[in-house]
């Protein structure tokens, strides 16, 4: 029967064994770009462990387009944060120190002076910030000397697929618009995305990209008699993946069943970032360090910079009104990597397909909470309503399907809850997410 369904059977222990020692790795756009986001000790050891296999690499031609266009933007990301980070400290300075001048010690109490302790915070700010400084200094600038593209020009150097033809675009985004009518994968999930470009005399439209990537490497896979492929990607979609209850368990059984029937591939795995560099180490004995690939894996699993980089502007600018702190990005991570987290209450999920059906990564995660418990005091501010920033359809979308969701709101307001203004949708909400996580 194992014949008749291939695609159906993960490769076990030889069978990845086997895979590892033949395989050719291709990787993914997010791949290059991740190489500015982690600490600079996890760049340097991801860069050796593609070293150690640089017979064995190869990247689409869309994957280095991608790469050099997008590449900038990161740059700048990336160096964004050192004012962000200034911001946020500051903030956190002179919030703390309106809350202790709010309870007028001086003139109160005869025994607590404050000074001392904002006078330490200051201290250890300024030598924090002249790190920083320096950091930001010795950083990839956009006009700078780039050592992270230098090293990966020299790696790929004769291994990137060669640039297509207008014709040749044309014929795959035809094809690619049928595929995503029947939500055949790869790059559905992009279908919305609006906007094209041009490059070298051939126009490329952005929607079409992963197909573009996908159809190359079947195309090399047989071109070149390859046998035995492995892919990295740190985009998560589900587009790309076999995801079962939240658990991202390979690659979909449509695209192996693809590559099997178009090229002289016989064997086929996808992995991520983090997961490539921890079975490197295991077959390859690449020695990446464990601080490494935890650095890895947080930018892969938490990935809202390459996510929003595929949405509308639209798109983009409303999810920067949904705060996520830091400690509820760990809870995210750790459900896109499938691992166990902590059950408490679930009041207040929301599903957002109605409202914004193209934000994949916001739909996700709402698909991922929906099978799983919140974690215990977990103070999250998930909805920031400010009416200057929401526009007013999202935000009045978004707040009645929370309640909507809701059991006890449901039944107090499913009668009038048209009729109720956008300040009191907003004021329940508050109260709803405050009450939720201080029980």
């Amino acid at each position: 029967m194992k014949s008749n369904f291939k695609s159906f059977y993960k490769p076990q222990s030889e069978e990845l064994t086997d895979l590892w020692n033949n395989a050719i790795f291709v990787f993914d756009t997010n791949i290059l770009t991740n190489l500015y986001r982690y600490q600079s000790k996890t760049t340097e050891d991801f860069l050796k462990v593609l070293s150690q296999i640089q017979d064995r690499i190869w990247i689409p031609h869309h994957v280095a387009l991608e790469y050099q266009r997008n590449r900038l933007g990161v740059i700048e990301e990336q160096h964004n944060k050192f004012a962000e980070t200034k911001s946020t400290i500051n903030n956190m300075v002179d919030e703390l120190q309106k809350k202790l001048d709010n309870l007028q010690l001086k003139t109160r109490h005869s025994y607590i002076d404050p000074d001392p302790l904002i006078n330490g915070i200051e201290n250890v700010k300024d030598e924090f910030f002249k790190k920083l400084d320096e950091l930001e200094k010795n950083s990839i600038q956009i006009s700078s000397q780039d050592k992270i593209r230098e090293k990966l020009d020299n790696l790929f150097e004769s291994k990137v697929g060669k640039a297509p033809t207008q014709n040749e675009i044309d014929e795959q985004e035809k094809d690619g618009e049928n595929r995503f009518s029947l939500k055949i994968p790869p790059g559905y999930e992009d279908q919305k995305k609006d906007g094209s470009f041009l490059f070298n005399g051939v126009r490329y439209q952005n929607k079409f990209g992963d197909l573009l990537i996908w159809n190359q490497i079947i195309e090399h896979s047989n071109a070149s008699d390859i046998k035995h492929l492995i892919f990295v990607t740190d985009d998560t979609k589900k587009d790309w993946w076999e995801i079962v209850k939240g658990k991202k368990i390979g690659l979909r059984n449509e695209l192996i069943d693809e590559i099997y029937n178009k090229s002289k591939v016989e064997l086929v795995n996808v992995y991520q970032a983090h997961t490539f560099l921890k079975y490197a180490s295991e077959h390859l004995k690449t020695k990446t360090s464990v601080n490494s690939i935890k650095d890895v894996e947080l930018v892969s699993e938490f990935k809202i910079g390459h996510e929003l980089s595929n949405q509308p502007r639209k798109n983009r600018e409303l999810f920067k009104n949904i705060t996520l702190p830091e400690d509820y990005k760990i809870f995210i991570s750790k459900l896109l990597s499938g691992k166990e987290i902590s059950k408490s209450h679930k009041d207040y999920l929301v599903s957002l397909d109605d409202i914004n059906p193209s934000d994949s990564y916001k739909r996700n995660i709402l698909e991922f909470l929906d099978n799983n418990e919140q974690p215990e005091n977990n103070n999250v501010n998930l909805i920031s309503i400010d009416d200057n920033e929401f526009s007013e359809v999202y935000k009045r979308n978004l707040l009645k399907s929370i309640i909507a969701n809701d059991r006890k709101l449901s039944e107090i307001y499913k009668s009038n809850l048209d009729l109720l203004s956008d300040s009191e949708l907003s004021e329940i909400i508050r109260n709803k997410v405050k009450d939720s996580f201080n029980k």
